[in-house]
């Protein structure tokens, strides 16, 4: 509903819209689509453009549909997020139940609510992609807890998120291959490494598939561009140009995002009204959210509930890499390449209150249908 509101919003104030700077330089390529190769992702502000095209591909239909204006772009970025909502209920429903899927609901509306109406439907590509990287680390969890098929889902929402921001590769990986990892190391535990490996066959050959369609045209673009594009990212990235944020820095700035403040709860930041950069002052706040985690993880493992267990595992592990992607960070720390980490400090609280959830005696159906659904 708070999507479906701003999109008549959108419309309505649509003559009062007009593309300007990055969003412009996005519409324009979403028009290319259909008339001629679009190979390349947005355009960054380092020299190369990000990985890859998914989504002047993903905005190519809504964006002809509804006017090949501003306001499609608009209302585009209104359907991918709603439809990683839809991602994020129905992975939480077939893992964990209805009580599971309300509770994650109920952290995706409050996360939204912080980042605010004009993120959630703003096509600039670090903005498009916050709710969707929601959804790569509940797949990450699914894959954990057994659910094969999740896999080729969590690659293609994955290779979106990646393509369209590069700042998301590690924390979008490193889910997403521990997952992986667990449930092949599972399913070869339980039914041998020869009967695993046909019982998976299925599921990797799609999953392949999707792999070699979704970067089919950044792998032409490097090979008959010169450079490629992947090559100056690549090369970018090895090169030492700019000052890298240190360890203490990123680990600051995401003891910021699960301390007291709770910034994805109220949405305030502390950011430079003049370079628009995070403001680390002060002494490093208390990471509540990561001793939530860890408390919830502990009542996991004493009460045999693997479910819970894996969730936490999932994000513990993505807040890891979380510190050592802000620490590769060059430049100037803005905040808006830091969003995603609103997403981790929601999950956080997720994991910890849903492992408490479980060891809780489980309310009667009735109730939960008269109070909880109404309340939620």
């Amino acid at each position: 509903m708070p999507l479906v509101v701003l999109a008549v919003v959108s419309i309505v104030q649509s003559s009062e819209y007009h593309l300007t700077s990055d969003q412009a330089i996005l519409g324009i390529h979403t028009n290319d689509v259909g008339r001629r190769a679009v190979l390349f992702g947005p355009y960054s502000r380092l020299g190369w453009h990000h990985p890859g095209p998914a989504l002047f591909y993903v905005l190519a239909l809504p964006y002809r549909l509804f006017g090949a204006d501003g306001t499609a772009l608009q209302l585009g970025a209104l359907i991918v997020n709603g439809a990683a909502l839809v991602g994020v209920a129905v992975v939480a429903r077939r893992r964990a139940g209805v009580r599971f899927a309300l509770l994650t609901l109920l952290c995706a509306v409050i996360l939204m609510h912080a980042l605010g109406p004009a993120l959630l439907r703003d096509v600039w590509n670090p903005s498009i992609t916050v709710v969707p990287y929601l959804l790569v680390v509940l797949l990450a969890w699914a894959i954990a807890d057994g659910d094969r098929w999740a896999i080729p889902w969590a690659v293609g929402v994955a290779s979106f998120v990646v393509q369209t921001h590069i700042g998301y590769a590690l924390v979008t990986v490193t889910p997403v291959v521990i997952g992986a990892f667990a449930l092949v190391w599972r399913t070869a535990r339980v039914d041998g490494t020869l009967r695993a490996l046909r019982s998976l066959a299925p599921v990797g050959l799609v999953t392949l598939v999707t792999a070699l369609v979704l970067w089919s045209a950044p792998l032409v673009e490097q090979l008959s561009g010169d450079p490629g594009n992947l090559g100056l990212v690549l090369q970018y990235t090895r090169a030492g140009n700019d000052a890298r944020a240190s360890f203490g820095v990123a680990g600051h700035a995401v003891a910021r995002v699960l301390g007291a403040g709770v910034p994805w709860l109220t949405g305030d930041t502390a950011r430079s009204p003049y370079t628009g950069e995070l403001v680390l002052v002060g002494r490093v706040p208390v990471p509540l959210g990561a001793l939530a985690l860890l408390g919830g993880g502990v009542l996991a493992w004493r009460r045999g509930d693997r479910t819970s267990l894996r969730l936490v595992a999932i994000v513990g592990a993505t807040l890891v890499a979380s510190v050592l992607s802000v620490a590769g960070i060059r430049g100037v720390l803005y905040v808006y390449l830091v969003h995603w980490l609103w997403v981790l400090g929601a999950l956080c609280w997720l994991a910890a209150i849903w492992a408490v959830a479980r060891a809780l005696p489980q309310p009667p159906r009735t109730v939960l249908r008269r109070l909880a659904l109404p309340a939620s």
